[in-house]
């Protein structure tokens, strides 16, 4: 009785001690819960607004610093008749001027989507293939709301059109990599970007196909050996050998959609 009694007292006088403690871990565990969701986060190989669980893989030219760099739409084509390839998308990237009703005109980043975006990164947000679509921020920016009774258009003098808006899109999509579109658009309107243009329009569409502008993202099956696929694409004196088409940066294929892969190491080179 007189052990417990005095066992009784040392805690009564050190429980101020325990309570400090106890709180101090609570933090900890919440603290170090946080720092491994935002370390999965920052280390995922896909954007968060992208469902497709089946493999990806990235194709673009890598910068001497490591970044990502844009490719030609040729360079990219030959990745679809890889083995183990099941289809293939691009993302198409350029800075234009944008002109919205009354609003200041402003600087702002464009991405064009192809047919196959829905089917190989199955977005949250599906895009339909002839719509242009305001990012969220840019939406917020301009105050924009959607109403599909009420048209409403962007301009851009660059392609001396103006483009209806299909949408605003989520939150989420307002990041791909290190680009922050403010604007989504069809790539049906690629040719749009080329410097020369024709009456009927072909010069555009073969000259927009040879202007480092895009990246590559494969959806593969099980099989799929990324080595192959490099190897296909290198092959020398072929269609396929992507070094004669950018010989100043290495073409690199990466696991997973990531624009960014100067965050992570484990990259296959195409030659």
């Amino acid at each position: 009785m007189v052990e417990q009694l005095s066992g009784w007292r040392i805690w009564r006088r050190q429980r101020f001690l325990w309570g400090v403690l106890l709180l101090g871990l609570g933090g900890f565990s919440a603290a170090f819960s946080l720092l491994m969701q935002s370390g999965s986060q920052l280390l995922s190989l896909t954007p968060p607004w992208v469902t497709q669980e089946r493999a990806l893989y990235t194709l673009g030219a890598i910068e001497r610093n490591g970044a990502l760099a844009t490719i030609p739409l040729e360079a990219i084509a030959p990745l679809a008749k890889q083995p183990g390839v099941s289809a293939i998308t691009t993302l198409a990237f350029s800075n234009r001027r944008l002109r919205f009703e009354e609003a200041p005109e402003l600087e702002g980043e464009l991405v064009f989507f192809d047919e196959q975006f829905n089917s190989v990164l199955l977005p949250a947000q599906p895009l339909k293939s002839d719509g242009v679509y305001l990012s969220h921020a840019q939406a917020a920016a301009w105050r924009y709301q959607h109403h599909p009774e009420h048209q409403r258009w962007v301009t851009i003098p660059a392609f001396k059109q103006r483009v209806l808006i299909a949408g605003v899109l989520p939150p989420s999509m307002d990041r791909v990599g290190p680009y922050k579109p403010a604007l989504w658009l069809p790539a049906k309107l690629l040719p749009k970007l080329s410097p020369v243009q024709s009456a009927d329009g072909l010069l555009a569409r073969r000259l927009v196909r040879t202007m480092p502008i895009a990246i590559g993202i494969a959806l593969t099956q099980s099989g799929f050996d990324a080595d192959v696929a490099v190897n296909g694409l290198a092959e020398p004196g072929s269609q396929n050998d992507i070094r004669t088409i950018m010989e100043q940066k290495p073409n690199r294929l990466l696991p997973g959609f990531t624009l960014e892969p100067q965050r992570r190491a484990d990259t296959q080179d195409c030659y």
